[in-house]
């Protein structure tokens, strides 16, 4: 782990968030490496192990070569062989995910037929899944706002009084998405 902390003091930018990315790579890269550091395994011990290995997405693969090789640029080593299969992989990557679209566009419904849909929901009256399937449409929400969401019906159902959780919880509407403010954590 010294290697990685050593990277991470180099490159002071990098932000917390990348730095968990990185230490959970690093550890996964550690495995792959049998435990052996990253300085101390070759460019070809790297690629080796990241080509023999199927089971990774090649998504994964591209960050995990990120990781060595900036853990092998803070330690000033060479690692023009590991760019060079981080491109590779790249085109492999987008050729992946253009098939894969391809696919899912055989496969998933048109706009068209999802918006036809979300209109029948709001002739039926059915509030909650015509809610939910206009926030996923035209703003993709997560699941984690249509957990929130029925948590919230669900404490309305429990509370006569309902204008008392309206002012805790309030929707936003901005340009492209939509903004969840909660006043009070009460409702977790």
């Amino acid at each position: 782990m010294a290697e990685l902390v050593h990277a991470f003091n180099i490159k002071n930018s990098i932000s917390d968030k990348t730095k968990t990315n990185y230490k959970n790579y690093y550890k996964r890269m550690l495995a792959l490496l049998g435990g052996n550091e990253i300085i101390k395994s070759s460019n070809k011990k790297i690629i080796d192990v990241l080509k023999k290995d199927k089971e990774i997405p090649a998504s994964s693969k591209q960050a995990l070569l990120n990781v060595a090789i900036v853990i092998k640029q803070t330690h000033d080593l060479k690692t023009d062989e590991l760019i060079k299969f981080r491109d590779t992989g790249r085109e492999k990557l987008s050729e992946q995910i253009a098939t894969k679209n391809i696919e899912l566009e055989k496969e998933l419904p048109s706009l068209k037929e999802l918006n036809s849909f979300m209109n029948s929901l709001y002739k039926e009256k059915d509030w909650d899944a015509f809610l939910v399937n206009y926030l996923l449409i035209n703003f993709g929400v997560s699941f984690l706002f249509f957990l929130l969401y029925h948590y919230f019906i669900y404490h309305l159902w429990l509370n006569s009084n309902m204008l008392s959780i309206l002012k805790h919880l309030y929707l936003i509407r901005l340009k492209i998405t939509i903004k969840i403010i909660i006043r009070e954590w009460w409702l977790f």
